[in-house]
């Protein structure tokens, strides 16, 4: 496979990921952190340790267990929230790591994950094949992509 047939794959998995659900972008989301996810430290080390990102973790991290889905939910989707409009100010490397830390709370039990029974559409099954087929740079290339727009209160 050739540097451009890498490209092409990352861009249009990048934009089948961006007209998933909500819910397939979570958990699309949670699986390429568990793939890469020790990799983000060392991609964004300055940011998984800023004040502003663990400040916005922590602000997740306290709302209801109940809710913390919906307030993901809400910021993956562009809603005009107080987390959303605090994550549109974050630079790609500080959402990196922010994502990384929701991540890792899904994975401690601290953060609510999307529902266990959640079935990925064909569309999400298919960014999740061409994700599993890419090498380390390339995923963590489509992270940085994927996350960049999420929380975009202006669309």
């Amino acid at each position: 496979m050739t540097l451009v047939n890498l490209d092409i794959n990352l861009e249009q998995a990048v934009n089948q990921f961006g007209k998933a659900s909500v819910d397939d972008q979570l958990a699309l989301l949670w699986f390429s952190y568990e793939k890469v996810g020790r990799a983000i430290k060392s991609a964004a080390p300055v940011a998984i340790f800023s004040q502003i990102t663990q400040r916005l973790f922590t602000q997740v991290k306290h709302i209801r267990r109940e809710e913390q889905l919906d307030a993901i939910r809400d910021l993956a989707a562009g809603a005009d929230t107080r987390i959303s409009r605090e994550y549109t100010t974050l630079n790609v490397n500080m959402k990196l790591a922010f994502w990384y830390k929701l991540a890792q709370g899904v994975q401690s039990g601290s953060i609510q994950q999307v529902p266990q029974h959640h079935k990925l559409s064909p569309e999400a099954r298919s960014v999740l094949t061409a994700l599993e087929a890419m090498g380390f740079n390339e995923q963590v290339s489509f992270l940085q992509k994927a996350i960049f727009l999420m929380g975009d209160i202006t669309s």
